[in-house]
């Protein structure tokens, strides 16, 4: 059970954007970002869609960074869910 706040590492792969050789990515990629995401520019995860051939972009309709919680969660919870079926 997590009873902090700390994603350790997590944190560190959200300040360091500068992903290297991303093209090479054969897999298929679900990527999830909000318009409203006052942390991450969109263009990072526009970038990325470009970038990685097998990638889908996925507009989450939430209000922040934070997909997971509050309104448009379920959204993309569900969306998650049919990229993986």
């Amino acid at each position: 059970m997590v009873t902090d706040n700390n994603s350790g590492t997590g944190f560190i792969y959200d300040v360091d954007h500068r992903a290297k050789n991303i093209e090479q990515i054969k897999c298929p990629v679900l990527i999830i970002h909000s318009k409203n995401d006052g942390s991450v520019p969109f263009s990072h995860a526009e970038y990325a869609n470009k970038k990685i051939k097998q990638s889908e972009l996925f507009v989450a309709p939430t209000d922040s960074h934070f997909i997971y919680i509050g309104q448009g969660s379920e959204e993309v919870l569900r969306k998650r869910f049919e990229f993986l079926k």
